[in-house]
């Protein structure tokens, strides 16, 4: 998978030891203008259909857990930022390493890797 492959080499570039990675297959993001609303801006509905349409977005979710000093986890969030895939980084949990007396942090990301498929 390329997304997991992207994901590692960004781990390995900034020399982390990686704990875990996962993902959650692929879900639709409906674009706001794609769901329909009342005169006064109230939502009344948005299609749930699994099928992508030019204004559904589809993206990965995904979740891991790496370990390292401060400046290379930091670097490591900016890369995932200036990615040429738009990321969406959802949570972000920092904690010291308490095994190695602060100097080391632990990191917990989620987010969602956004991609555009092959028109049919």
């Amino acid at each position: 998978m390329q997304f997991e492959k992207l994901l590692r080499y960004y781990v390995q570039n900034h020399s982390l030891t990686l704990s875990s990675l996962s993902f959650t297959g692929f879900s639709l993001f409906t674009d706001e203008s794609s769901i329909e609303t009342d005169k006064k801006g109230s939502k009344l509905s948005a299609s749930s259909e699994a099928k992508a349409t030019d204004s559904q977005i589809p993206a990965i979710s995904f979740a891991l857990n790496v370990k390292g000093d401060y400046i290379q986890v930091k670097t490591f969030i900016e890369d995932l930022e200036r990615s040429s895939r738009i990321i969406a980084i959802d949570r972000v949990s920092l904690q010291a390493d308490k095994k190695t007396q602060g100097r080391e942090v632990n990191l917990l990301l989620r987010g969602r890797i956004f991609y555009m498929g092959a028109k049919t």
